[in-house]
């Protein structure tokens, strides 16, 4: 029979991770205000089926549909429209329509990657920043709602005996202040 070498009231029990330690590296320039984000992975999303259905675009559905939305752009581009117009706009809603009636011999889910509304932002960035709206913030934004972390300070070891690495507070925190 199996022993625990710690036991659950210790203050060993749950002081070490596996992701001790872990590091991410930023894959691309990242502006100030910008959500930072881990990417899952297709394969995530594909054994999650059962719960967000099978409709959710891929890595590879976001870039078909970026083909399409530059495709779309160039063609406003080419007969002198402002993606602003509306006759851009009534072109990229008779796009999105011809794919929507061609869902069998095309993915729904790069149907569901494709914007309702053909903006420069979305030709600029990509359909995939575009589908998580305010994934931008503003400075003025960060200062009024967002949360510093400039109050911890991660040591290799905590003072407690047994208990892991430290998290240290660099600042007096009120009871009930977020961390």
């Amino acid at each position: 029979q199996w022993k625990a070498s710690v036991e659950r009231n210790s203050i060993e029990s749950g002081a070490y991770s596996q992701y001790k330690n872990m590091t991410f590296q930023a894959s691309q320039d990242i502006p100030a205000g910008h959500e930072i984000m881990v990417e899952y992975g297709d394969h995530w999303f594909r054994a999650r089926e059962y719960a967000f259905g099978q409709d959710i675009p891929l890595s590879q559905d976001y870039e078909k549909a970026d083909d399409i939305v530059q495709q779309a752009a160039r063609e406003c581009n080419d007969t002198s429209m402002s993606l602003e117009s509306d006759e851009c706009q009534e072109l990229w809603n008779t796009t999105r329509a011809s794919y929507a009636a061609n869902t069998t011999s095309f993915s729904s889910r790069v149907y569901s990657a494709l914007p309702e509304i053909l903006t420069l932002s979305v030709v600029e960035n990509g359909t995939a920043r575009d589908s998580v709206p305010n994934v931008v913030r503003s400075i003025e934004w960060l200062q009024t709602h967002g949360k510093c972390l400039d109050n911890l300070e991660l040591r290799e070891n905590s003072t407690i005996p047994h208990a892991g690495s430290g998290a240290f507070a660099t600042r007096f925190l009120k009871q009930k202040s977020i961390v």
